[in-house]
């Protein structure tokens, strides 16, 4: 995730009114984007973004991949290049091909030399992970793991699940004010880059639960790229719509989009998980905190 964001930043910069753009900061944001490979390879997608900006660059400005700016060129490639040398270099003498990354070898508590790409998974991942709502109820710690509930026949690899990331982040609503709104961000020329955040969003959710399965810590490979086009869609709104009806409801909303989702975080730490509970890992403190914010019960 810093990779990928730090990657975003460089190449930002290096386009941002640079003619030709600057070598260096091209070099460095196609370096943190190379290591996103080497770490985590399915945020590489996140990368999708830069194409709007690089299609201006490539045919508008005509400022990359031409005979007279084969310095930016070489700059963009060349940390693709070395640093998946690298890798392949490692996957070969480990495990004897450079294009194998050893995932397959894994036989925990997820069988991935049988994992493969089953269509079947991705209709369930979807709604998991975006859709899923709440469960709460009275009892602490308020928050609980949802049910998940599939006529899939095969095997479907998960951990507990407290809601999709929509239902726990109500900022992301946003999002859906782009298909109505479609006109004014085309005229701003925004539209490309918050329906690529949205659509690369949804592959890595599929990626991931093809290759993982269904984890409440996935959401971190593809929820700050929401938040990135949820953040232009708040920026844009509050850009063409000046009234101060409008400006006191938007302060509102994203008021209330932070205190929703901080509460959702902090019931989360105490929640019912057989992988992180701060029921096992510190009882005396989950105790505390039942009877400080249960006291009725």
């Amino acid at each position: 995730m810093g990779f990928s964001v730090w990657g975003f930043g460089f190449w930002l910069a290096a386009l941002r009114g640079n003619n030709p753009p600057n070598c260096k900061l091209l070099a460095l944001g196609s370096l943190c984007f190379a290591l996103v490979a080497g770490c985590r390879p399915q945020i590489i997608f996140a990368g999708v973004v830069i194409l709007p900006f690089l299609f201006k660059q490539i045919f508008i400005k005509r400022r990359l991949f031409t005979k007279n700016t084969y310095k930016e060129t070489l700059a963009f490639f060349a940390p693709f290049i070395v640093v998946a040398a690298g890798v392949m270099f490692y996957n070969h003498i480990r495990f004897g091909s450079p294009f194998d990354f050893g995932a397959n070898y894994n036989l925990t508590t997820n069988d991935m030399t049988k994992r493969g790409f089953v269509l079947g998974r991705s209709g369930l991942a979807l709604f998991t992970y975006f859709l899923q709502s709440l469960t709460l109820n009275a009892k602490f710690p308020f928050l609980h793991p949802s049910e998940i509930s599939t006529s899939y026949s095969g095997t479907t690899i998960f951990e507990p699940m407290y809601g999709g990331i929509l239902a726990a982040t109500p900022f992301l609503w946003l999002l859906f004010l782009q298909i109505p709104l479609r006109r004014e961000l085309k005229s701003e020329k925004l539209a490309y880059i918050v329906g690529i955040t949205s659509i690369m969003a949804v592959v890595i959710s599929i990626i991931n639960a093809q290759s993982g399965g269904l984890l409440q810590r996935y959401f971190s490979d593809f929820g700050y790229l929401l938040c990135i086009g949820a953040a232009i869609m708040f920026l844009f709104l509050n850009r063409i719509f000046t009234s101060k009806a409008f400006k006191k409801l938007s302060a509102c909303f994203i008021s209330f989009s932070i205190a929703f989702s901080a509460c959702y975080c902090l019931l989360l730490v105490f929640a019912d998980s057989y992988t992180w509970s701060m029921f096992t890992q510190n009882p005396h403190l989950w105790f505390f905190a039942k009877y400080l914010f249960s006291f009725w019960m």
